[in-house]
């Protein structure tokens, strides 16, 4: 759950600029990994440090805006506690984004689906297209050989009529 419902309200209420770094502090910047400038001469190179609230984490002042200015980044460097929800527009282009990605997945899957059952009635349609085929074959062979059949009776019948009125 974020400690604040903005990027706006956590960087007014959410950090905590030190003027000085706690003895205790991890001597290098998590982000950059530059090493602090510790007493007097941090002081007078005016490095400043910031500390988020809610974790305790400190880093440059600098580091830490350019990481938190990245839309996507909305938790800790140090342990990604999330710091704040997105901004109204990014949640909005995050969520589009995420429903573009799962339309073109279902239409693919649709697609793929479509693309199957097309094949399946081309292979059936062709099945029964060779089906009709082999019994047309069997048909025109029965329809050859009735013919040959009534011929040969017809032939018959004329001998027979010859002979019979000779």
């Amino acid at each position: 759950m974020p400690d604040y419902n903005s990027r706006e309200e956590f960087l007014w209420n959410g950090l905590e600029q030190l003027s000085r770094l706690p003895e205790d502090a991890d001597p290098n910047c998590p982000i950059c990994h530059e090493r602090y400038s510790k007493g007097t001469w941090a002081e007078s190179r005016e490095e400043k440090f910031v500390r988020i609230r809610s974790c305790r984490h400190i880093f440059h002042t600098a580091c830490l805006r350019a990481w938190i200015s990245e839309q996507s980044k909305m938790d800790c460097p140090t342990c990604r506690h999330e710091l704040y929800a997105g901004d109204d527009a990014s949640t909005f282009i995050l969520q589009l984004g995420q429903e573009v990605v799962q339309l073109v997945t279902n239409t693919q899957q649709a697609a793929d689906e479509l693309v199957t059952s097309q094949e399946m009635m081309i292979n059936r349609l062709n099945a029964e297209i060779e089906d009709h085929r082999r019994r047309s074959e069997h048909h025109e062979a029965l329809i050859a050989s009735l013919k040959e059949t009534a011929g040969a009776c017809l032939e018959g019948d004329k001998q027979t009529d010859k002979d019979s009125s000779s």
